[in-house]
C-alpha cells in the first residue's frame, strides 16, 4: 500500500536541508534524489512508525519535493513494480496507474467545475480516474457531483467524511487561552476566519470587505498572509499552527465560512468541538 502523504516536514537536520536542496533541481536529479532520501535511513525512521505487523509493508512517498511529472511517470511506478505493490491509494490525484494494481483515489473536492473552463477540468479529472477501482468521497454531496459531473457510478463510489483531530475535542486549558491572546494581540472578542488557501471558492474578499466595514466592538481575525485593509481592528496571522489553533477556535465569538464550495468544510467541525458557533454560507456540505 503506497499512500502519498509528504514526510518533508517531519524531517530534521541533514534530512531537511537534503530535502530544500531537492527544490532546485532538475526532474532527472530530483528523482535520483529522491531514490536516496527514500532509503535513507532519516526516512525510515519516519515511515516505520505504522510498526507492528504492518512494518515494511506501508510506504509513504514524500511529494512536496517531487515535480508532478516526475511522480506520476517515473517515482510511482518505479516504486508499485520495486515493491510489488498490489494496492495503490492516491490522495494527490495523481492519476497514476499500472497494470495489475488496485487503485483506490480520494477526492476532496472537485473546484474545477466551479470554474469557467469546466469541460476542460472535467476531462482532466475523467483521464485521472480512468482504471480506478474504488473512488473514496468526502461528503455527500461531493458522491452526488462525481456521479453527475463525471458519470461515474455510485456503486464504485464510497462515502467517507473527513474527521478532525481528536485533540480538537479536549477543551483549551486557560493557560492556552491567555498565551494565545498574548501571542496574537487580541484581547476583546472577535470573529475568526480559517482558512489555508485564497481560491475564489473560499470567497475571502467577501469577509475583507465585510470586515473593513465592520463597525461593531469585534475584532476580525484572519488565518491568512498579511494584507492592506481598511480596519484597523482586522488582524491577519498567517497560517497558523494546530497548538494555536485550538485556542483560536475557543475563544472565538463565531467562527465565519463563507465559501461559494467546498467537498467537505472542515472549519466548521473544528470550531463546533471547541464549544464555539460557526455561522457558515448555505451550500450543500454545510446543509
Amino acid at each position: 500500500l503506497i499512500d502519498a502523504r509528504s514526510i518533508g516536514p517531519k524531517l530534521s537536520g541533514r534530512g531537511r536541508h537534503t530535502l530544500n536542496l531537492l527544490l532546485g533541481l532538475s526532474y532527472i536529479e530530483s528523482a535520483l534524489a529522491f531514490y536516496v532520501l527514500y532509503n535513507s535511513p532519516r526516512a525510515y525512521k519516519v515511515i516505520d512508525k505504522a510498526g507492528g505487523p504492518f512494518r515494511n509493508r506501508f510506504h509513504w512517498i514524500p511529494t512536496s519535493s517531487v515535480p508532478n511529472s516526475v511522480l506520476s511517470n517515473f517515482i510511482i511506478p518505479w516504486v508499485i513494480r520495486m515493491y510489488r505493490v498490489h494496492l495503490f491509494h492516491d490522495v494527490t490525484g495523481s492519476g497514476v496507474w499500472a497494470p495489475g494494481v488496485r487503485r483506490i483515489t480520494t477526492l476532496h473536492e472537485l473546484d474545477g467545475l466551479h470554474s469557467q473552463d469546466v469541460e476542460t477540468y472535467r476531462e482532466k479529472m475523467k483521464k485521472k480516474l480512468k482504471g480506478t477501482d474504488l473512488i473514496i468521497s468526502v461528503s455527500h454531496s461531493l458522491a452526488q457531483e462525481i456521479d453527475q459531473q463525471l458519470y461515474i457510478s455510485f456503486p464504485k463510489i464510497r462515502i467517507i467524511p473527513n474527521a478532525i483531530d481528536p485533540w480538537y475535542v479536549d477543551r483549551a486549558t486557560s493557560e492556552e487561552l491567555r498565551a494565545m491572546r498574548e501571542r496574537f494581540k487580541i484581547p476583546g472578542k472577535y470573529f475568526l476566519c480559517v482558512s489555508v488557501g485564497n481560491r475564489k471558492s473560499k470567497n475571502i474578499e467577501f469577509l475583507t470587505d465585510v470586515a473593513d466595514t465592520w463597525t461593531g466592538d469585534e475584532k476580525w481575525v484572519f488565518t491568512l498572509p498579511k494584507r492592506a485593509t481598511k480596519n484597523p481592528q482586522t488582524s491577519f496571522l498567517d497560517i497558523v499552527d494546530d497548538i494555536w489553533l485550538r485556542p483560536l477556535y475557543a475563544e472565538a465569538t463565531a467562527v465565519v465560512v463563507p465559501s461559494t464550495y467546498e467537498g467537505f468544510s472542515i472549519p466548521p467541525i473544528e470550531a463546533l468541538s471547541t464549544g464555539t458557533l460557526p455561522v457558515v454560507s448555505s451550500i450543500a456540505p454545510h446543509r
